[in-house]
């Protein structure tokens, strides 16, 4: 915003923006403003994936503590299951398999978004034949 005035046969400047300082600082904002748009679009996807993987992690914690509490006990196969939390329809595997000890089978319990064919997590634990006494 510049203005002139005149002052006995001299021009005198009044200190303002140019539009080509405008145009400058304009696309510097544009610039910054771009980059913070895409960090919070990141941040979004990280959100979603965390939130993924800690259902999971819920799930398998529970259908470990399950098959705790069953008392059933196999030294090998498969079981799949479905299971409905947080919104979503989720697909459970456990895979067990045998140890050294034949009254201890190493359990993997796999967690699927219901459709998707990689896991969300992948989680191992051990159970036992034996149950403490009192129980």
């Amino acid at each position: 915003m510049s203005s002139w005035k005149k002052n006995s046969s001299t021009l005198v400047d009044f200190r303002g923006f140019t539009l080509l300082e405008m145009l400058v600082a304009l696309a510097i904002v544009s610039v910054g403003l771009l980059s913070v748009s895409e960090a919070l679009s990141r941040a979004v996807t990280v959100n979603e994936g965390l939130e993924e993987r800690t259902v999971a992690v819920w799930i398998a914690g529970n259908k470990m503590a399950e098959l705790r509490m069953s008392r059933e006990f196999s030294a090998s196969g498969e079981n799949s299951s479905s299971v409905s939390m947080a919104g979503r329809n989720w697909k459970v595997v456990e895979n067990y398999y045998s140890t050294s000890d034949p009254d201890i089978a190493r359990i993997v319990v796999s967690v699927f978004i219901e459709g998707e064919e990689a896991s969300i997590l992948n989680s191992t634990g051990y159970l036992s034949r034996y149950v403490a006494p009192g129980l």
